[in-house]
């Protein structure tokens, strides 16, 4: 039978023509150096198919089962701070309110973190795990509401109240430990569904969804990057029994926070104020 295409090679090493001359033998004695070098091709070229196919399976985030270590708990509290005028001098109004709903989740962040240190929200009875002088907990904030008021004649002097739902991230070493070193706690991450898909292979070998009671938004979620290699325990690199607060902020949408100057009716309530 005939082929259509065909490929001739010359050469002039002759231990390149005893290398063949032994590779080509065939089972039944005979030989066939056009047979042994389309072998090899053939491997090559299947060879190369399936390093394309992992290439182009490397764009894909691959998606690991929920997290549900976490504890979810809500904070109730009240923030107060004053010289916005100072700190805004000179500042756009939209540049202006930017950075008065920064200073106040600021302001929020502190009174969480000041609230789960004073109400014993680490304590064993509450994770059901001993503290150990290497563990590290995280508060990821999930949700935040926060009606503020402020008032011009006292130096621009504003205060609210917030609601903040949290999950209490309780890391110890025999966890970091199972789940092999690759979980990346301190660079938690909101991703919104339709958006895991843009994600870039080589930031992370994938994601791990922190699962959530109930969340009011079903746009996206917060993850744990997961690392293809291993880490050893952060032990060397935090503090002791360190904590530290991160997830929503300013920029989040209406479901995951909600900055709201509140009415008349509201700082009578509250504050006592007048309803003028």
């Amino acid at each position: 039978m005939g082929y259509k295409y065909k490929a001739t090679m010359y050469y002039s090493d002759e231990g390149m023509e005893r290398f063949l001359a032994e590779k080509s033998i065939k089972p039944n004695g005979k030989k066939s150096a056009s047979q042994y070098l389309y072998a090899l091709v053939s491997r090559e070229r299947e060879s190369t198919g399936n390093a394309d196919i992992a290439k182009g399976e490397s764009g894909v985030i691959k998606l690991y089962p929920q997290f549900i270590g976490g504890k979810q708990i809500d904070i109730n509290g009240r923030v107060a701070f004053s010289s916005l005028a100072t700190a805004s001098l000179g500042r756009q109004k939209k540049a202006e309110q930017r950075l008065k709903t920064k200073m106040l989740m600021e302001e929020i962040d502190k009174a969480i973190v000041e609230q789960v240190m004073s109400e014993g929200f680490l304590q064993p009875k509450v994770l059901d795990k001993a503290l150990d002088n290497n563990d590290f907990s995280i508060i990821l904030k999930t949700e935040v509401t926060c009606h503020y008021h402020e008032e011009a004649y006292l130096d621009d002097y504003c205060q609210g109240i917030f609601t903040a739902r949290c999950l209490i991230l309780h890391i110890t070493q025999l966890e970091w430990e199972r789940l092999d070193g690759k979980y990346d706690f301190e660079n938690i991450k909101y991703f919104k569904y339709e958006d895991l898909a843009k994600v870039e292979k080589h930031t992370q070998r994938g994601l791990c969804k922190i699962a959530e009671l109930s969340p009011k938004d079903n746009a996206g979620a917060f993850f744990i990057p997961v690392r293809a290699t291993s880490r050893a325990f952060p032990s060397g690199s935090v503090p002791m029994n360190s904590l530290s607060i991160r997830g929503v902020d300013i920029s989040f949408n209406k479901n995951r926070v909600k900055l709201k100057a509140m009415n008349a009716t509201q700082r009578k309530r509250y504050f006592g104020l007048g309803m003028g």
